[in-house]
């Protein structure tokens, strides 16, 4: 077994290689010290960034870290047998949420978010009537469906992520398999 320092050291200087596997202690010492300099940069920007730059320092400090990270994840599913792309089935829930969410907006924006609907100015008391309901929807039933779209959203993320978290904590295939040697086996 390496030294969590070599590790560490191993599995960054493999940051650009997505082919092959990664042992499980070696990438959870990677992963521990990785998550520790995000932490550690996140709370850094918190405290130093200038007024209003401080999410998108955030947002660039993340980026730029899980392109350390993330070929480790894939490595280490090799490892266990699954394929790499696994790794970013947790961001389907969300990002399915954020295209519906903006779906909605969009539908909405000029007719009820931002006034009253032009229905209104056109049709008299009919329109006047289309537009209370127009806001009863936007102002209501919108916003509570969009809650519950959002819990349900969290709750499939969180599923996601559970489960690909099981996959990179399993143990190794023994022998090789599709994508190499298993990496804790001594060649002979």
């Amino acid at each position: 077994m390496k030294t969590p320092l070599r590790a560490i050291l191993s599995e960054t200087l493999r940051f650009h290689d997505l082919n092959g596997r990664s042992a499980r202690g070696a990438y959870l010492w990677f992963f521990l010290f990785w998550n520790a300099v995000m932490a550690l940069g996140l709370i850094a920007i918190a405290k130093i960034a200038p007024e209003g730059s401080g999410l998108w320092l955030s947002i660039a400090l993340l980026l730029g870290l899980s392109a350390f990270v993330a070929p480790a994840g894939i490595r280490r599913l090799h490892d266990t047998g699954q394929s790499g792309g696994s790794l970013f089935n947790m961001f389907v829930p969300s990002m399915t949420f954020t295209v519906v969410v903006w779906l909605v907006l969009t539908l909405f924006e000029k007719s009820v978010l931002f006034g009253v609907p032009a229905a209104s100015v056109t049709l008299g008391e009919t329109g006047f009537l289309l537009s209370i309901l127009f806001v009863l929807i936007g102002y209501f039933v919108i916003p509570i469906g969009l809650a519950i779209g959002a819990g349900i959203t969290l709750f499939l993320t969180f599923a996601h992520i559970s489960h690909t978290l099981g996959q990179l904590i399993l143990p190794s295939q023994p022998d090789t398999n599709q994508y190499g040697p298993n990496p804790n086996e001594v060649p002979s």
